[in-house]
């Protein structure tokens, strides 16, 4: 079930990340108790850096005590009640990854652009989330205090109903309309062509179009959802470019979806279209993996 009561904030301690945070806790779960995780990545060190610079482990701890005190200060600003800090060594994603899992977190929330410490890029820390992260990753870029209008891509598969699950959740959170968007593939539409008419293909495309918005309809019935706040649209073609081009006309101020489709092929198609999404979509993006039922 979808829920706010504990989120995981990844936090490289810039500016960026810091507003994020303050975002999440005034906007986003005002009343969840937060986890801030700090992550140091160990830089490589060549043999020969050897003499040259300090050893590995006084680095790290050089760059610990710092962020010690700035975490602390950042969890006293939102409030030490509901603020705990998570300092870790290591790989940035897998650390944040298992923090979020190690504290049952119900959300983790990270930039998706930004510098994490000088050893390494937050924008991949956030993208390298979606194959260690079994807690659902959001990524905001603008932040916004009002959400009109939701966009769910939504897959035939088993993740679709977390993805509404959490649509729904939002939606009634901030009273918002649900834009439900379902993308058949461009290679149907090819192979029509190769074994029709263009008649037929018509005839065909809009066979499919129909079967799609039925299923669409159907899982959105049994979901729960609120009719009366949400449209269905279909489209054919590339799954990313099509979101991202709904998001575009119908304003949509927060997309919703899955990453991880229900076999190998739809993993890497559905892991690669949430990589382009979170990229290039001008809004907060959640983002539903498969792993663990919550």
């Amino acid at each position: 079930m979808a829920k706010l009561e504990k989120v995981a904030i990844g936090i490289d301690l810039g500016e960026r990340s810091l507003r994020i945070a303050r975002w999440t806790a005034e906007r986003l779960a005002p009343g969840a108790e937060l986890l801030l995780v700090y992550v140091v990545e160990p830089p490589p060190l060549s043999i020969f850096y050897r003499g040259v610079l300090p050893p590995r482990e006084k680095m790290v701890e050089a760059a610990m005590e710092p962020a010690k005190v700035k975490l602390a200060e950042l969890a006293a600003e939102l409030g030490d009640s509901r603020a705990k800090t998570d300092l870790r060594v290591g790989r940035p994603a897998e650390c944040i990854a298992a923090a979020a899992q190690d504290a049952n977190a119900d959300l983790i929330v990270i930039g998706r652009h930004g510098r994490h410490h000088s050893w390494g890029e937050l924008g991949s820390t956030a993208e390298e989330l979606f194959h260690f992260a079994t807690t659902p990753v959001l990524l905001p870029d603008d932040l916004p205090t009002d959400v009109g209008v939701i966009l769910m891509p939504i897959e035939d598969g088993k993740l679709a109903p977390r993805v509404i699950e959490w649509a729904r959740f939002l939606s009634e959170k901030y009273g918002s309309k649900i834009i439900a968007l379902h993308v058949l593939s461009q290679m149907l539409r090819g192979h029509l062509r190769l074994i029709s008419t263009t008649k037929t293909t018509e005839r065909a495309e809009a066979s499919a179009r129909e079967a799609a918005e039925a299923w669409v309809a159907e899982a959105l019935a049994a979901a729960g959802l609120d009719m009366s706040q949400t449209v269905i649209e279909i489209a054919v073609g590339h799954t990313d470019q099509e979101i991202l081009e709904a998001k575009e006309r119908n304003n949509a101020d927060f997309i919703v979806m899955g990453s991880h489709g229900p076999g190998e092929l739809e993993r890497a198609v559905m892991g690669s279209c949430a990589s382009t999404v979170t990229r290039h979509a001008r809004c907060p993006v959640l983002v539903v993996l498969a792993g663990e039922e919550r």
